[in-house]
């Protein structure tokens, strides 16, 4: 991968280029060719270039600690009710809402972009084409598309939105016409369906995506698609945080990075490089040529996406400062059914891509080792913490992991693979 003019490697091992004023580098670059996206898992397996002395004591030391970890999953299991009713006693949850500043700015703020509403015009042939899925959110119609209709981008560059009616019961498509917006109607039940039927509608050589829970800021949209001045960019990604900062639950998902596209970006050992479709925009002709999205994936249909597209050649990069807010689960319920979807879609992409991987089987020693230490974190946690937040942290990290293995498990049995 050549570097370009002026650039550096960050400490992800990649080309950090400098597209902002005023010199700000918050734009990180990867460039893959020959599947080279693929290839680079390989540096974050466990036996990846590992002496064959430290190999013994590695397998060792973790079958040790694998009962152990066993024993703490079934625990957590017995122990969640009590764990439940513990925290309704000693943390109650705040009856109003308190959200992210710069979130709060964005709904305190009114006014509408003209550029929107000359690009969302029947002649029009507009730059950008944000697409949206809706499915039952009347409530949540007026922040995700009022939030994108006031960002700042300049007249010349003419941008559409596509709401994706996905089978809604509720009035969210009355509450949808009551914007300067283009509304699609798609019958097929799933998050691929709904952004393919948007895909398949969209006029922009740039097709943007988020979500019907998301707030953006202003600058958000022309940050993400400034990259694609690069004709060999083909896919962006910006920064996500929790629109609500009072919930303990949302809170964690915050902190372990559940929609962090930095860390996605990053990659990891049998996951190569991704943006979370909350916050992420494509070039429409790699989109076409690779057949947009799998509908047959309700999870991790984005990180299946972004890797079909990178095996065309070419370049994705993540956007630091294109940010928006998204609402995570605020729910124990919410957030143990999460970890077990994301377990099982984990499972499912690793099955569907491990020749390509060239992997027969997957283990995270990392997820092992975490789970054996949780018995002690759990008991020094409330003791050496400083807020309430941090005395229950570890009880979410155990909710999480015990649900994440359950999803894998089951998908394994399903799927016929090793993934732990």
């Amino acid at each position: 991968m050549q570097k370009p003019a002026g650039a550096e490697t960050n400490e992800m091992g990649c080309t950090l280029a400098s597209m902002e004023s005023a010199g700000e580098k918050q734009v990180f670059v990867f460039e893959s060719e020959n599947g080279l996206h693929w290839k680079e898992t390989h540096k974050h397996r466990p036996f990846y270039q590992m002496p064959r002395g430290d190999m013994f004591w590695f397998i060792l030391g973790h079958l040790l600690l694998l009962p152990l970890a066993l024993l703490v999953l079934i625990a957590t299991f017995l122990c969640l009710p009590l764990y439940y009713v513990w925290g309704k006693l000693k943390f109650q949850r705040a009856a109003q809402k308190v959200f992210h500043p710069e979130a709060q700015h964005i709904l305190d703020t009114p006014g509408v972009n003209d550029a929107f509403i000359f690009g969302a015009r029947d002649e029009a042939r507009p730059y950008v084409s944000v697409v949206i899925p809706f499915y039952n959110r009347e409530e949540l119609v007026d922040w995700a598309v009022g939030s994108v209709l006031r960002s700042a981008v300049p007249m010349t560059m003419e941008v559409e939105i596509i709401a994706v009616d996905n089978g809604s019961t509720d009035n969210t498509v009355e509450q949808l016409k009551r914007h300067p917006i283009r509304i699609v109607h798609c019958a097929e039940r799933g998050p691929g369906a709904a952004r393919n039927a948007g895909i398949a509608a969209s006029r922009g050589e740039i097709v943007v995506f988020t979500d019907s829970d998301c707030l953006c800021e202003s600058d958000w949209l022309m940050r993400l698609v400034r990259p694609f001045v690069d004709p060999k960019m083909l896919i962006t990604g910006g920064n996500i945080f929790s629109l609500f900062q009072d919930d303990f639950v949302a809170t964690f998902t915050d902190k372990i990075g559940i929609l962090n596209n930095r860390r996605f970006f990053a990659g990891s050992a049998y996951f190569p490089r991704f943006f979370a479709t909350a916050n992420a925009a494509y070039r429409r002709s790699a989109l076409n040529t690779v057949g947009g999205f799998d509908n047959n994936l309700w999870m991790s249909e984005d990180a299946d996406l972004a890797w079909r597209v990178l095996e065309l050649g070419g370049k994705m990069a993540y956007v630091d400062n294109a940010v928006i807010y998204h609402q995570h689960r605020n729910t124990l319920r919410g957030l143990f059914s999460q970890a077990i979807d994301y377990g099982s879609a984990s499972v499912a992409i690793f099955a569907k891509h491990r020749s390509r991987l060239e992997a027969t089987a997957a283990l995270s020693w990392r997820n092992v080792r975490e789970i054996a230490w949780s018995p002690f974190a759990l008991i020094v946690d409330p003791f050496v913490a400083k807020d309430a937040f941090g005395k229950k942290q570890e009880f979410f990290y155990l909710l999480w992991r015990l649900g994440f293995t359950i999803g894998t498990i089951r998908e394994c049995i399903r799927r016929k693979v090793f993934f732990v």
